[in-house]
C-alpha cells in the first residue's frame, strides 16, 4: 500500500465519521488477516449502518484490516473478496479530458486527481452512489469495464475495485485467522502459480519454496517502505494541518485587531464629533442673560434645542443630554420672568394704589369744611321719570335721607355710590319738591367704608 492510499484512507475515516454515533465499547483489532463469520457479511462504505454497502461475502472470507472505528473493521480492497468487485469514477462534462481511454477500451488513465465512489447495492441509479471510498492520483491506471451518460452529459465510468480502496465490516463479525490460514490470502501482484501449495511436495517444491520466500521478502519490504512513506506524509500533513490552523488562527486575530481599532476609530469619532446648531444656540444663550429672553424667543429656543436633542439621542447622547437639559434650564427662566413680570405689575398697582391714598389724605387735609356729609345712594323717588333724576345722600348708621344731589357734568358720582362723601358747596330747600338739593362745588370720597 501507498502513502497515497493512506491519505486517502485517513481522508475517507474523517468523512465516514460525519454521521457515525460513536461506539467505544469494542476491542481494538488487530492488524492482518481476519476472516468473516456470518452466513452473509456486507462491506459498507462507512463505518455505521448508514453507509450503505457495495458488496457481500459469505461466511469463511478472509479479508485484510488494517484499523478500526466505531465497532467496524478497516479493511483493504485486496485478496478474493475483490476479485470482481468495481466502483465508478465520475468525470462531469467539463473535464472530459480529465480520463483518457487506452484504444482497446480495456485500460483509462486519469488524467486529474479523482475519487472511485463505491457502488449502492440496493439501487441501480448511479445517482445513488455517493459515497467514495478511494482516491486517485493523476496519471493513475484502472481497467474499464464499461461506461455510461450522466443526466449533466459527464461519464461515469465503471472500473475494477483499485487496490487503494477501503470498506468497513462490523468488528464483531469477523474472527482473527491463524498463522496458516493467513497464508490463504492473495494479495494483488502475487503471482497466480504462488497462490497455492503445489498437489505433491515432488512436483517444483523447491523452485515453488523458493518463489514464495522471495516474494514474502520483497512483500515486508514494500510493507517497511509503505510505513515509512506512511509516517512521512502523515508528518507533513500534520505540519500542514498546523501550518493552516496558525493562519487561521492569525487570520482571527488580524481580523478583531482590525474590529477593535474600528470601534476605537469609531468612539473617537462620536467623542470628537460637535453639532453645529447646538453650537449656534449656546453661542447665543451664552451672551444674552436669558431673564432677558422674551416668551416668543425662549419658545423657539426650547424647540430648536429639544429637536436637537431628540436628533443624537442613539448617535450622540452626552450631546442630547446638554441640549434637553438647556431646553428645560430656558423653560423654567421663562416661567421666571414670567411670575417676575406679574410681581412688577402687582408692586405697580400697589404703589399706584399707596400713592392715590396719599393724594386723597393730602387733598382731605386741605379741603373746606364740607356742608354735607352721608353715604351717596340711587333715590328711588327722584328717578327722572315724573321728578327729575337726583342722588340721595343717607345717614350711614340710620339710613334717613340727609338732602338730595342733582347729576352734575363735571363730577364723576356714579363711582361713588354706596360709599361716603363729603360735599363742599351750598345747601337750599326746594319749595316746589319740599326737598333739601345740595349745590356740589367738589366731592370727595371720605371713606370707602359704606
Amino acid at each position: 500500500m501507498t502513502a497515497m492510499q493512506d491519505s486517502t484512507t485517513a481522508t475517507l475515516d474523517t468523512t465516514a465519521q460525519d454521521s457515525v454515533v460513536l461506539d467505544t465499547s469494542a476491542t481494538a483489532m488487530t492488524p492482518g488477516i481476519w476472516f468473516t463469520t456470518a452466513e452473509m457479511t456486507e462491506i459498507r462504505s462507512g463505518p455505521n449502518h448508514a453507509n450503505y454497502p457495495f458488496l457481500r461475502v459469505p461466511a469463511g472470507t478472509p479479508l485484510e484490516v488494517k484499523g478500526d472505528a466505531y465497532g467496524y473493521a478497516k479493511i483493504s480492497a485486496t485478496g478474493p473478496a475483490f476479485r470482481t468487485s468495481t466502483g465508478w469514477v465520475i468525470i462531469p462534462k467539463s473535464n472530459a479530458d480529465g480520463f483518457i481511454v487506452s484504444a482497446d477500451g480495456q485500460t483509462g488513465r486519469v488524467m486529474d486527481r479523482c475519487q472511485v465512489f463505491a457502488p449502492d447495492l440496493n439501487s441501480n441509479d448511479i445517482n445513488d452512489a455517493f459515497r467514495w471510498v478511494a482516491v486517485l492520483k493523476d496519471g493513475s491506471t484502472v481497467d474499464v469495464i464499461e461506461s455510461t451518460t450522466m443526466s449533466d452529459g459527464g461519464t461515469a465510468w465503471r472500473v475494477r475495485m483499485p487496490a487503494s480502496a477501503e470498506g468497513w465490516v462490523p468488528q464483531d463479525g469477523l474472527r482473527q485467522a491463524t498463522a496458516d490460514e493467513s497464508t490463504v490470502f492473495v494479495a494483488p501482484g502475487f503471482p497466480a502459480a504462488l497462490s497455492s501449495v503445489p498437489k505433491s511436495p515432488l512436483v517444483n517444491w523447491s523452485q515453488w519454496s523458493n518463489q514464495r520466500t522471495a516474494w514474502a521478502d520483497a512483500v515486508a519490504k514494500d510493507a517497511a517502505r509503505t510505513t515509512e512513506a506512511i509516517r512521512l506524509e502523515a508528518l507533513a500533513v500534520a505540519e500542514a494541518k498546523a501550518k493552516a490552523e496558525a493562519a487561521e488562527r492569525a487570520e482571527i486575530e488580524a481580523a478583531e485587531l482590525a474590529k477593535a481599532q474600528a470601534a476605537a476609530a469609531a468612539e473617537a469619532a462620536r467623542l470628537a464629533y460637535a453639532n453645529d446648531r447646538l453650537q449656534s444656540l449656546e453661542a447665543l444663550v451664552n451672551t444674552t442673560p436669558i431673564d432677558r429672553i422674551d416668551g416668543v424667543a425662549a419658545e423657539r429656543l426650547i424647540d430648536a434645542y429639544e429637536q436637537i436633542a431628540t436628533e443624537e439621542v442613539e448617535s450622540h447622547p452626552k450631546i442630547a443630554h446638554l441640549a434637553a437639559f438647556r431646553a428645560n434650564q430656558i423653560r423654567l427662566a421663562s416661567a421666571i420672568n414670567a411670575e417676575r413680570g406679574r410681581i412688577d405689575s402687582l408692586r405697580a398697582k400697589v404703589q399706584q394704589s399707596n400713592d392715590d391714598l396719599i393724594a386723597e389724605a393730602q387733598s382731605l387735609s386741605t379741603i373746606a369744611e364740607y356742608v354735607i356729609r352721608g353715604r351717596l345712594a340711587v333715590s328711588l323717588v327722584f328717578d327722572g321719570q315724573s321728578k327729575p333724576i337726583m342722588y340721595r345722600i343717607e345717614d350711614p348708621l340710620s339710613g334717613r335721607s340727609l338732602a338730595y344731589l342733582a347729576p352734575s357734568t363735571s363730577l364723576d358720582l356714579s363711582s361713588l355710590l354706596g360709599q361716603r362723601i363729603g360735599v363742599v358747596g351750598s345747601i337750599d330747600f326746594d319749595p316746589d319738591w319740599h326737598v333739601t338739593v345740595v349745590n356740589p362745588e367738589r366731592v370727595d370720597l371720605v371713606s370707602v367704608t359704606p
